[in-house]
């Protein structure tokens, strides 16, 4: 076995940031309603220790039980809407991640068929089939399961900084 194969091409981290937008822009409205979604629910979350704030606030100035029915009401509609906004921004995250990941796996197909034989060759058949088959199922992955989780987290962290600085 030949342990000098050249290897074809691999982009770096720098290269791949720079590639997202390129994949992204046939999707900007999608993106929009995305981001949208997401941050709607992290508004949404934020009301809910607004509203724990109050009800205790309630109890410590002696209210009676009438006095916490409307908070308490105003509470089960924001954990409502966090949830029904969480799943629908989950949801078109996932389907623009499964959209653009499909266009990615065709563009990695058109350049491969673009590459000349000879480096195809040199480098092996096992390197062309684990960068269509391992690099993108990889990339798959993280579309599915890790992305959606930090976006979500990273905008209820912006959201709760902004909250905070308007305190």
């Amino acid at each position: 076995m030949n342990d000098n194969r050249l290897l074809l091409p691999i982009a770096n981290g720098r290269e791949t940031r720079a590639a997202l937008p390129g994949l992204l822009r046939p999707y900007r409205i999608q993106t929009i309603v995305t981001v949208l979604a997401l941050l709607a629910a992290s508004a949404v979350g934020l009301a809910g220790p607004l509203l724990l704030g109050h009800i205790v606030d309630l109890v410590v100035d002696g209210n009676g039980p009438e006095a916490m029915v409307t908070p308490a009401a105003l509470l089960l509609l924001v954990a409502a809407g966090q949830g029904l906004f969480t799943a629908a921004g989950f949801a078109l995250l996932t389907s623009l991640g499964e959209t653009v990941l499909a266009d990615l796996r065709e563009r990695v197909v058109e350049r491969a068929l673009r590459l000349p034989l000879a480096d195809i060759e040199a480098a092996g058949s096992g390197d062309l089939a684990s960068r269509v088959g391992g690099d993108v199922a990889g990339i798959a992955n993280a579309v599915r399961n890790v992305f959606p989780t930090l976006v979500g987290s990273m905008l209820t962290v912006v959201m709760t900084l902004g909250g905070l600085a308007l305190l």
